[in-house]
């Protein structure tokens, strides 16, 4: 074991005043790698194939996934979107980008938020924290949220019931995005 021993009539090494730098410049990081992933969101939504409508991507990093749900081409039906927008069984509420949906679990954890941005679309973004009910994959890219018991009956009530037993299921035309909410389970799985 090493033992360090300071006189007090020194300064401390550059060694110090570095890591100290380094861990300043970490809190001031956190703020730019949220900026960059909306850019890289607003990028992959640009670069987009021609024959998607709607499409989800997920950006993985440290301890969170965003996937995104958007009118893929202009001249596109924009069907997700509207149909998952629709589906909020929450009040629209009028923000700078026009009205919009949203909906948290208790432990905000997960957060879906949708917005509709007139003939631009709706655009639904999904935000899920890396906690022990979620998975976040980055090779593949793959992502799951699951909540069981009263977090997840609080779920189901936040949504429109569009099957006969009244559950809530959902999958995007990709087949990527998957989400189920009944009194029990509510589930979202996505899969590139």
């Amino acid at each position: 074991m090493r033992r360090f021993r300071l006189k007090l009539d020194e300064a401390p090494d550059a060694r110090f005043d570095e890591r100290m730098e380094k861990s300043a410049t970490s809190k001031l990081l956190t703020p730019i790698l949220q900026i960059l992933m909306a850019v890289a969101i607003t990028l992959a939504a640009l670069i987009a194939p021609a024959e998607a409508d709607t499409l989800a991507r997920v950006m993985p990093f440290a301890n969170q996934a965003v996937i995104t749900v958007f009118k893929g081409r202009i001249s596109g039906d924009n069907h997700d979107g509207s149909f998952l927008f629709d589906s909020m069984n929450v009040p629209a509420q009028d923000g700078m980008l026009g009205p919009g949906k949203a909906i948290k679990d208790s432990g905000q954890i997960l957060s879906w938020v949708c917005g509709d941005k007139g003939q631009d679309g709706f655009q639904c973004t999904f935000m899920i924290q890396k906690n022990a009910r979620t998975e976040i994959h980055q090779n593949p890219v793959r992502v799951s949220y699951r909540a069981r018991g009263a977090e997840a009956q609080a779920l189901s009530k936040l949504v429109v019931p569009n099957e006969p037993d009244g559950t809530f299921k959902f999958i995007n035309r990709e087949g990527t995005l998957k989400i189920l909410a009944t009194d029990s389970e509510f589930s979202l799985h996505y899969a590139e």
